[in-house]
């Protein structure tokens, strides 16, 4: 039995829609939302390292700061208790205080600030290469025949922008804003890259079969129903920082996997290699062995290097030495014990004319460094005014003493050499007193010595 040609014709012509609808699965067609939903989240999170970054800076000068602030504070407690345990305690206080604030700037001029400007610079570059293809897909829509990014999963009008959304999805596809305060305790993992979608481009998986009306030429190079004009690219072209490959064929994108785009070496996927790899090695404020130290105070590695430089040389390796020593600073090994050291300290009243205020202060309110350098200025210049005043003292009583002996001699050569009233008084350093007791009259006269110049020498013995 003959088939009808007419019949034949249509059977021939389905046939081969089927195969070519077969052959351009997915080409041309939008992405779903399982595919760009997660780009936005990649981008979000790209936002936030710098804010992330920001603060991990801020935290660690604010870190340099409170150490110089604690510092100053020791010192000047240190000089107003001068030449007492507490002056001792203070002093170790403030050289632990400064080492500190040496170790956070030493951190963030050396490495900590290089490597949280390179996070930044790296995840916003990537952000600004997402971002921009996820706009121009978004922008090329219309009411009927475009649609790069479809509001579910399967082909519809484009998804609509809701502020700082697009539909349900947050997607602000704008430059990163530096927000409020954020933990810095670790860096920036980038957990959303996990989460993207991947494969190729051949299954129907991030973009639906072609159907309706709603088409992304934007998605394809081909010359027939892509952007290509005649003839295609000669490869495929990588967006998105490398992410999305749009195919210089009759077929759906390729979407890079998590692994792909972190890789070492791959020039198309640079930006994603470069912003992950930055990210996770920037620096805070505990990568860096910049925060507060914790535990016994002979655990302190800060503690036992000021303490260390305190000893004499041959001690300095003696790792007892030093525990011994702290404990005999600070009263005991216990964190307690330093924190009443720092309490001591605050706790302290300055005089209003050291301070310039209208009443005393306590030392712990003070946390201007300029007014804390001039407080200390003051106490120093105190402290050398009240040294030069015991030193004159101290000269003045060894001399007083000294005396006493050489005087004792010239009496004795008084009373030795000089028998006669005229003899007595024709010396430069003796008198006859006709008040004392015969065998006494003749006596040695310090003030007569001194009008004549005589210079009282120590008889050798």
């Amino acid at each position: 039995m003959r088939m009808p040609k007419a019949r034949g014709l249509v059977i021939f012509l389905s046939a081969t829609l089927m195969l070519q609808l077969s052959a351009n699965a997915a080409e041309r067609m939008g992405l779903k939302a399982s595919a760009w939903k997660p780009m936005c989240a990649v981008s979000q999170e790209l936002g936030d390292v710098q804010s992330t970054a920001a603060s991990a800076a801020q935290e660690m000068l604010q870190q340099t700061n409170t150490m110089l602030v604690g510092a100053l504070r020791a010192r000047v407690h240190a000089l107003k208790n001068f030449c007492t345990a507490v002056a001792a305690r203070a002093f170790v206080l403030a050289n632990y205080f400064s080492k500190r604030a040496d170790a956070a700037l030493t951190a963030l001029r050396t490495s900590s600030l290089k490597s949280q400007i390179e996070a930044s610079a790296s995840t916003a570059y990537l952000k600004g290469r997402i971002d921009d293809f996820l706009s121009l897909l978004e922008q090329s829509s219309s009411a009927e025949n475009n649609a790069c990014l479809f509001p579910a999963e399967t082909v519809a009008d484009a998804v609509k922008r809701n502020g700082s959304k697009l539909g349900d999805t947050a997607c602000e596809l704008s430059p990163p804003q530096l927000q409020g305060s954020k933990a810095t305790q670790a860096a920036p993992a980038l957990k959303t890259i996990n989460s993207l979608l991947t494969g190729t481009g051949t299954d129907d998986t991030h973009q639906p079969a072609v159907s309706g009306s709603q088409k992304c030429k934007l998605l394809s190079a081909h010359s027939t129903n892509g952007f290509g004009n005649t003839d295609q690219p000669a490869s495929p072209i990588s967006v998105a920082g490398g992410y999305i490959e749009i195919p210089v064929t009759q077929a759906g994108v390729t979407l890079k996997s998590p692994a792909e785009l972190k890789r070492q070496g791959q020039p198309k996927t640079k930006p994603w290699h470069e912003a992950t790899t930055k990210a996770e090695k920037m620096e805070t404020a505990s990568s860096a062995g910049v925060a507060n130290e914790t535990g016994v105070l002979s655990g302190r590695a800060t503690l036992r290097a000021v303490i260390a430089a305190m000893l004499p040389k041959a001690e300095r390796a003696d790792e007892q030495k030093i525990t011994d020593k702290i404990k005999a600073i600070f009263d005991g090994l216990d964190s307690k014990q330093l924190q009443q050291a720092e309490e001591a300290v605050d706790n302290d009243k300055i005089p209003k004319d050291m301070t310039d205020d209208e009443a005393d202060r306590r030392l712990g309110d003070l946390s201007d460094l300029t007014q804390l350098v001039t407080i200390l200025s003051r106490y120093e210049a105190k402290m050398t005014h009240d040294l030069a005043k015991l030193k004159d003292k101290l000269n003045t009583e060894s001399k007083q003493q000294g005396s006493k002996p050489e005087i004792e001699d010239k009496q004795k050569e008084c009373g030795k050499n000089h028998a006669s009233q005229y003899d007595c008084d024709s010396k430069d350093f003796c008198t006859y007193d006709k008040t004392k007791d015969e065998g006494k009259r003749r006596v040695y006269n310090e003030t007569k010595a001194k009008e004549k110049g005589v210079t009282v020498t120590q008889t050798q013995t």
